[in-house]
């Protein structure tokens, strides 16, 4: 297996140019790829991985996704259905912001495991290097980042409207607007050039961050009334569960977007949204402002993630969850 991968912060750029030619190179070889992005993909995955298989088709070459479940019904206008993964041949599979592999569910052993040649594009500075080759860029702001340059500096592929607008949608989408400090001056530069090719900013932004359904406005008081605060308000968690999302006629991708309202309360270091699957089954997502470091706290519950934005999946009731997260956040708050 060749790894080529960074996950190391003071790493060279060099080092990241490497990796993006070494992925150039198998996409110039080879003339037929599936993509494969995360389960339940945000906007800098579906983004990301839309505009690379715009990009490859662009190059006379095929490019079909496939997706482990549903796209969010919100990221639905990153999407073109003539990329759906129907069972087609291909030479290459790539996965697109893909931390670990179990965040592709059975698409790992159905299609991954089979694959002659694997790549992985991501920018979680957890991920491990699974495949044969990897571009690993830990300081990237989003996967966008990463697949903007491959697409246009390495590949200097025919990159049209779509295939932009779903970079910059992917890039604004996991800086939150630029606010979040993964946002670099590299970041905006990128953005910037996307903008110079005329791609209509104000709509992407609207579609992404000013469309939500009244049902969904309705529920966030549900998740503010569960808040609860510890450790003098540093750390703020609530949860949403099964019953609640029924009641407004919800599912827990729908509201993924209220992943970082714990953390934007006054005070807050520490911000976590427990999404209550069963009895004994928790999704955490966890976010920080300025100083913890919760993709060591989502590691130790067998997750992972970024410094400010991280996650995992535990088996136990809520009561021993708020117990766990409360101890393990105050170990760093």
């Amino acid at each position: 297996m060749t790894v080529i991968k960074m996950n190391e912060i003071n790493t060279q750029k060099s080092d990241i140019a490497n990796q993006l030619n070494a992925v150039s190179d198998i996409i110039k070889k080879y003339n037929s790829f599936l993509l494969i992005p995360h389960k339940n993909p945000d906007g800098d995955c579906i983004g990301s991985v839309s505009a690379l298989a715009e990009a490859i088709n662009a190059m006379g070459k095929e490019a079909k996704i496939a997706v482990p479940g549903k796209i969010p019904e919100r990221f639905e206008f990153l999407w073109n259905d003539k990329y759906k993964y129907t069972g087609q041949q291909y030479d290459v599979c790539i996965t697109v912001d893909v931390a670990a592999l179990y965040m592709i569910d059975d698409l790992k052993e159905k299609l991954f495991d089979k694959s002659n040649l694997t790549v992985c594009i991501d920018h979680h500075t957890t991920n491990s290097g699974f495949a044969d080759f990897n571009c690993i860029d830990g300081n990237a702001a989003a996967a966008g980042e990463i697949v903007y340059k491959l697409i246009h500096k390495h590949l200097n592929a025919d990159c049209n409207a779509f295939c932009n607008e779903c970079l910059y949608a992917a890039i604004v989408s996991d800086t939150g607007s630029f606010q979040y400090s993964n946002t670099t001056e590299e970041t905006h530069l990128i953005a910037a050039d996307l903008l110079k090719s005329g791609i209509n900013s104000q709509r992407i932004m609207r579609l992404l961050f000013e469309n939500k359904k009244i049902e969904s406005l309705k529920f966030m008081s549900e998740i503010i009334q569960n808040m609860e605060f510890f450790f003098d308000g540093k750390l703020c968690i609530t949860y949403i569960d099964k019953n609640s999302l029924n009641k407004y006629g919800l599912t827990f991708e729908a509201v993924d977007e209220y992943s970082s309202l714990p953390r934007s309360v006054k005070g807050v270091e520490v911000g976590v949204l427990l999404k209550i699957y069963s009895e004994n089954e928790i999704k955490i997502s966890l976010r920080s402002n300025e100083y913890a470091d919760v993709s060591a706290i989502a590691a130790k519950l067998g997750g992972g993630g970024h410094i400010r934005a991280a996650g995992a999946t535990v088996n136990m009731n809520l009561n021993d969850a708020k117990k766990r997260l409360t101890k393990l956040v105050g170990e760093v708050i």
